[in-house]
């Protein structure tokens, strides 16, 4: 997380809103804006930081979808809201190439929700991979924040970004 958004997020809390909650009205920003579109079936990419705990949240709120968790959560919230998805009986995959490209052959439209505003350098893997994979699928992409990789000279190309 780069420093103006530490800012920020402690502002907020100064102002009586906790990060979590936070993350629970970014994800169901987001959530509400999927559901608008004219797509059934949503597949969440999530990473391990709070922009894929803000893909969880969405998760909860999303009519059909699968998630699929591209790195194990790394913060707490992020856990906690992966626990909350999966106790809310949506199907969370531990990501593996051939679970992903299944998946992204069976949803309309997909949520990019794998590296926030904190993301520095090159792409490592399986970002990397993902990243080519998505971009070339031609699904509909919307990104929470920024795109994944954005900075990067391989970045998700989303048909929306939703920004908080």
């Amino acid at each position: 997380m780069d420093i103006e958004t530490k800012v920020l997020d402690k502002n907020a809390e100064f102002f009586g809103v906790s990060t979590e909650q936070l993350m629970e009205n970014a994800g169901r920003a987001v959530a509400n804006e999927a559901n608008k579109l004219p797509y059934e079936k949503w597949l969440v990419l999530c990473g391990g930081g709070n922009n894929g705990g803000d893909g969880y949240v969405a998760s909860r709120y999303i009519k059909n979808c699968a998630v699929i968790s591209v790195s194990k959560p790394r913060t707490v919230l992020a856990m906690k809201n992966f626990r909350r998805a999966k106790s809310a009986g949506i199907p969370v995959y531990k990501y593996n190439i051939e679970k992903f490209k299944e998946l992204i052959d069976k949803c309309d439209a997909v949520i990019d929700a794998m590296l926030g505003v904190g993301m520095k350098g090159k792409l490592k893997e399986p970002y990397n991979e993902i990243v080519k994979i998505l971009n070339e699928s031609k699904k509909f992409i919307l990104s929470i924040d920024v795109p994944t990789g954005f900075g990067s000279e391989n970045s998700v190309k989303p048909d929306m970004t939703i920004t908080f």
